[in-house]
């Protein structure tokens, strides 16, 4: 089975393993991302992303379509859940950062979970040494 790459049109060569298959295949001639669903050996939709970032946490290629040509703001990595907030700007990637939250959301988060400490199970109290 035979893709065109719609990033460069090189014929990328499928196995019959991918006969009936939906997600990314990679050209290894752009190292464009492509979006594909196929099945009974057909190619039912196939969509280009113009843009991949890597993620920081797990080293994921997250693969961005033309809708993120020009964007600021999060988004997820779908294997470690990690956001990352990124600018892009006429589709190129001019930063990449783990998004953290505030000082004050940390602040809080703490409060509402408090350390855990070793507590006496006769009296319930923590144990004094």
């Amino acid at each position: 089975m035979n893709i065109r790459c719609l990033g460069c049109g090189h014929t990328i060569d499928l196995d019959d393993s991918y006969s009936d298959y939906e997600g990314q295949i990679k050209c290894y001639t752009c190292q464009a991302l492509l979006e594909v669903k196929l099945s009974d050996g057909f190619v039912r939709s196939s969509n280009l992303y113009w843009q991949t970032v890597r993620c920081l946490s797990c080293g994921h290629r997250i693969g961005l379509d033309d809708a993120y040509r020009d964007y600021e703001g999060q988004i997820k990595c779908l294997k470690c859940n990690s956001l990352l907030e990124i600018k892009l700007s006429n589709s190129l990637l001019r930063s990449v950062n783990l998004y953290m939250q505030a000082a004050a959301d940390l602040q809080e988060a703490q409060e509402i979970v408090p350390p855990r400490q070793g507590k006496n199970h006769k009296t319930g109290h923590a144990a004094q040494r």
